[in-house]
């Protein structure tokens, strides 16, 4: 596949959970060292993640998976609370950063917020990931810490307001 081409994008399914967690895992250690520690990349994504909660989670959200050379190179899930698209989570394989896997992602999940009615996105954004959210018109609202297995991480909450759907 050349690498200006979209990926191919699907529903998650039950099956995809550990190629999920493989792409979480290594985005997390390999793409954001240099705005946390190894201390905080532990806590955020550990070597053996509560796969049930995983599970039900993905599920439980609108998930997307990003296929490249028929290989999971990323995945996003978001759901709607309050009238508002929360979009939870982006990550993509390092082996993929640049080549429009986190765009394609990001436009999917914009689009079906947008279907349903939805008038504004919110995400909690990490240092690693603020740029391209910048870049693709989200707003910062405040900075926030959380706190994962006793560890503080820094995040930026973002919005953007997302244009009508055309019927």
């Amino acid at each position: 596949m050349d690498s200006h081409e979209s990926p191919s994008l699907r529903p998650y399914r039950p099956e995809d959970l550990a190629a999920v967690l493989e792409v979480f895992y290594r985005a997390v250690h390999e793409l954001c060292r240099g705005e946390y520690t190894a201390t905080q990349r532990a806590a955020w994504a550990p070597a053996a993640p509560d796969q049930v909660r995983w599970a039900s989670s993905l599920g439980g959200h609108r998930a997307i998976v990003a296929e490249r050379d028929g290989k999971t190179a990323g995945f996003s899930d978001w759901y709607a609370q309050d009238g508002v698209g929360q979009l939870d989570r982006l990550y993509v394989h390092p082996a993929h950063i640049r080549r429009g896997v986190a765009s394609a992602l990001l436009g999917e999940m914009e689009r079906q917020a947008a279907a349903a009615d939805l008038k504004r996105l919110e995400v909690a954004v990490s240092l690693t990931a603020r740029p391209f959210f910048l870049r693709r018109g989200y707003v910062p609202v405040r900075e926030q810490t959380v706190v994962r297995q006793g560890v503080e991480l820094r995040h930026t909450v973002m919005e953007k307001w997302v244009e009508p759907h055309s019927r």
